[in-house]
């Protein structure tokens, strides 16, 4: 998808203003698109991200939203349209990951854990996708899911951020075909994009170990891989792995 004529494409990234979706934002910009940048709590980084890139002679808007909360989810998507009038691309990069057994622990929190893991990483993409799809079909929009490769290997102190990747991988299947002609969906697994600040060095170079590149990824990487599927207009209801080798090798469990 490229710039047509005049006319600029609007994207939307959720969990825009840190990491993987900060990159994410750099690079669909830096192709010519007006980027509609999402945050929840982290408006400082959010507002700097914008200001550099309308410093590079980009366009782009910061845009605060609970994804947990429905009401948000779809005053989000009117926000963006009101800004720019269209949208054509929706990148689902949000995402919770909280450690917590499945068994043992408190329950209120285990209740917690999970509540907020599917909300946010999976039931706000569907109701995303679901309020800026007649916008997305005006366009011939596509929209790109971040998933994890945790949906397919077991990671025992994750069952509920697991559970919830690998639900938002059937529904890329699922809404690929529902959506279509007009709409494209698409997803991203990575694996190591960029380490929790909370990981100590141990477990950090286990986890390169397992990876056949002998590297950890690197939001940059991931971001290509968005690009690219943004732009691959005969791609539908895939999901690109994006993790160096590690599933192919099958590596162990996290945590």
């Amino acid at each position: 998808m490229t710039t047509r004529g005049a006319v600029r494409n609007v994207a939307l990234v959720t969990g825009a203003a840190r990491r993987v979706g900060k990159a994410i934002s750099c690079e669909l910009a830096a192709h010519g698109m007006a980027v509609a940048v999402h945050f929840h709590a982290s408006s400082a980084e959010a507002d700097a991200l914008v200001a550099d890139l309308v410093r590079d002679g980009r366009v782009a808007r910061a845009f605060q939203g609970d994804l947990a909360r429905p009401a948000d989810c779809d005053k989000l998507i009117d926000d963006v349209l009101a800004w720019q009038g269209r949208l054509d691309v929706l990148c689902n990069n949000a995402s919770v990951f909280r450690k917590f057994p499945f068994t043992g622990g408190d329950d209120r929190e285990w209740e917690d854990a999970w509540r907020d893991s599917l909300d946010v990483n999976l039931l706000a993409p569907a109701r995303l996708v679901r309020r800026a799809a007649p916008a997305l079909s005006r366009e011939g929009g596509v929209v790109v899911n971040l998933l994890d490769i945790g949906a397919w290997q077991a990671w025992p102190g994750f069952a509920h951020y697991g559970v919830a990747k690998a639900g938002l991988a059937w529904l890329t299947k699922t809404l690929a075909v529902a959506l279509a002609p007009h709409v494209r969906v698409v997803g991203v697994a990575p694996g190591i994009a960029e380490f929790p600040e909370d990981m100590n060095m141990a477990t950090r170079a286990r986890l390169v170990a397992a990876v056949p590149l002998a590297r950890a990824g690197t939001p940059e990487d991931i971001a290509q891989a968005v690009r690219y599927l943004v732009g691959a207009n005969y791609v539908n209801g895939t999901v690109l792995v994006v993790d160096g080798g590690r599933l192919a090798r099958g590596s162990g469990p996290l945590g």
